[in-house]
């Protein structure tokens, strides 16, 4: 008998359900997330007869340890999303139940992603960059905090700082000798020499990151890493995105859902624009521009596009008129001017020199005109 199983994964513990060919369950089981559970779980799925697939949550997560194991064991593991959100609503939210559904969407066909194998060496990259990263990001946030001290340091400090790049900001305050605490400057002096070291540090830890990276990044990549404006992090990030399978994006749609964004019906029509990007952007997400040509490799101006210096006007120096104002409707009244009395226009009747009196209503005349109109 042929079955299917759908594994639930957990930091501790993994859940695995069992379907027939028909559909049917035919058991569910925990097993703790080791080496020895990830055994327990393939000859317990065994039991029940040949394996064809195993749909699994969580596989870049909880998860990537029995993956690798069901890999070498010689499964075949499909990556499974989150269940649907109606289905836990009807049914409920439990580990099995979870890994049930898990196990159904690989018999219906919903789901049909090929894992990523995490043993190659897109992996390694993928690791390195996750402390690059975060230097990254501890770095920019030091050097805008030191920015922020000088500015709002005394003056005799700041003045050591003026008509400073930033890194030699960063070296000149890394360099400083604040001496006793005694005032507010020395105790800014020590803010800032904190801050720049730490700069400093990160810096070094980054450096030596990218030199683990580049011997990892430029034989995968060549052509890409030799492309003008793509170094080593944007290689690297690209190759982390696709995996270690880059046969499985054949198209930008199924480029799509690695950046975890899924394509619409609006992208997959070409008469449609693309809908606007959204504000929250995925870290998988690559986002780099292509090289700007550099100013001495622009063509130069061609001679006839530019009159001659005696035949150029003077240069105006107040605000262009509004495109607003350069067309006026014809069927509208001309604008009122200030000691200007608007001319009657020539169909208009000529105006009253004394309104006429308003009718006095009564009690009659009211009576009249909201007679048949209201019901009492």
């Amino acid at each position: 008998m042929i079955v299917t199983v759908g594994a639930d994964t957990h930091a501790d513990v993994h859940v695995a359900a069992v379907l027939d060919q028909a559909g049917r369950l035919l058991g569910t089981g925990s097993f703790p997330a080791t080496t020895r559970g990830y055994a327990q779980l393939a000859t317990w799925a065994e039991s029940f007869g040949a394996v064809d697939k195993v749909g699994m949550e969580g596989t870049g997560h909880f998860g990537a340890g029995l993956l690798c194991f069901l890999a070498d064991y010689g499964l075949d593991v499909v990556e499974v999303d989150r269940p649907d959100r109606s289905a836990r609503r009807r049914n409920g939210k439990s580990d099995p139940l979870d890994a049930e559904s898990a196990a159904r969407a690989v018999q219906s066909g919903r789901a049909a992603g090929t894992p990523e194998s995490r043993d190659a060496q897109v992996e390694m990259i993928r690791v390195l960059r996750v402390p690059r990263k975060g230097a990254m990001k501890a770095r920019n946030q030091a050097g805008a905090q030191t920015d922020a001290v000088i500015l709002a340091a005394p003056e005799p400090v700041r003045a050591q700082f003026r008509k400073l790049s930033p890194r030699q900001r960063i070296r000149a305050a890394a360099a400083l000798r604040p001496g006793p605490l005694h005032d507010p400057a020395a105790a800014t002096k020590v803010a800032l020499r904190a801050l720049a070291r730490g700069w400093q540090a990160l810096q070094t830890e980054i450096d030596d990151l990218d030199a683990q990276l580049t011997p990892l990044v430029t034989p995968l990549a060549p052509q890409l890493v030799a492309l003008p404006g793509v170094g080593v992090d944007t290689a690297g990030q690209l190759l982390v995105t696709t995996g270690d399978k880059p046969k499985r994006l054949r198209s930008e749609r199924s480029f799509a859902p690695a950046l975890w964004r899924r394509a619409g019906p609006r992208i997959r029509r070409a008469h449609h624009p693309p809908p606007a990007a959204p504000r929250w952007r995925p870290q998988r997400q690559q986002r780099f521009v292509a090289d700007r040509p550099r100013p001495h490799a622009l063509p130069p101006a061609h001679q006839g596009l530019r009159r001659p210096p005696h035949r150029r006007g003077q240069s105006q120096n107040r605000d262009p008129a509004l495109s607003q104002a350069l067309h006026r409707p014809g069927n509208l009244p001309p604008p009122d001017r200030p000691g200007h009395h608007r001319s009657q226009p020539p169909h208009t009747p000529a105006a009253r020199a004394h309104p006429a009196p308003r009718k006095r209503l009564t009690n009659r005349s009211i009576d009249t005109r909201w007679q048949g109109k209201v019901a009492w």
